[in-house]
């Protein structure tokens, strides 16, 4: 059986369901005793959320430069999203619970496909 792993993958998020995710995994690893210090700190990841959501409305003008800017923060939080996601992998023993306590989501099992049967044509 293989080891549980986080998926770090938001570009498939629309831009308020991140939000909402990242709300999800602050709220999730605030007083989270199984990752005690998170790196980046979540002060960054809150300061990070906060600056998108401002952008966000903004660019609901659809001025370019609002739009830029937004899509500048939200590759910066996605960033540091990671970045966490890294440290709660490294900090979460391999252990599916754990994980799943830090707000982040699992990634599919890999499931062997097996043999194929012979084509026919």
């Amino acid at each position: 059986m293989s080891k549980p792993k986080i998926t770090t993958e938001f570009s498939r998020y629309s831009d308020p369901d991140l939000l909402a995710k990242v709300d999800e995994i602050y709220d999730s690893l605030t007083s989270n005793l199984n990752f005690p210090t998170p790196t980046p700190a979540l002060i960054i990841v809150n300061t990070l959320a906060a600056d998108f959501r401002l952008c966000l409305t903004n660019a609901a003008s659809h001025d370019k430069v609002d739009v830029s800017i937004k899509n500048q923060k939200r590759e910066l939080l996605e960033s540091t999203l990671i970045n966490l996601g890294l440290y709660v992998q490294a900090n979460g023993k391999d252990d599916e619970s754990i994980l799943l306590s830090s707000g982040y989501d699992l990634q599919k099992p890999k499931a062997p496909i097996g043999i194929l049967d012979k084509p026919e044509n």
